[in-house]
């Protein structure tokens, strides 16, 4: 068991609330900003293509890659264990809790850069 386990506190992943729930628009909103309550409904429905949701426990398996939030390479997931589940960067082999993970349509998703997670697990 050689690794560091860090912390990355949830609101470091940017993770959306929820869907958003549309609202009712005046018709003078409507007229004024020029689009139907229609319109307004579609484009508050479901969050867009690469959009980062919270991952589940089940979501993270050995040999999945994980991402930072511009998709540049962190790593991979070693292991999973109880706590969380053990991500190698190549030189550094960090325990991260469940909750600090996202997906989307490229995998797993954590809010630090892989340099920002290598200084994380050495202190620094």
């Amino acid at each position: 068991m050689n690794f560091k386990t860090v912390a990355i506190a949830a609101a470091a992943l940017a993770l959306p609330a929820g869907a958003a729930v549309a609202q009712e628009a005046t018709p003078a909103t409507d007229a004024h900003a020029g689009h139907t309550q229609a319109e307004a409904q579609a484009t508050t429905s479901t969050p867009a293509a690469g959009a980062v949701v919270a991952a589940t426990k089940e979501d993270i398996k050995a040999g999945l890659a994980v991402l930072d939030q511009q998709g540049g390479s962190v790593g991979t997931v070693e292991s999973v264990t109880d706590d969380g589940a053990i991500v190698s960067t190549g030189s550094t082999r960090v325990q991260l809790p469940f909750n600090s993970f996202g997906k989307n349509d490229q995998g797993l998703v954590i809010g630090m850069t892989k340099s920002e997670l290598e200084a994380a697990a050495k202190g620094g």
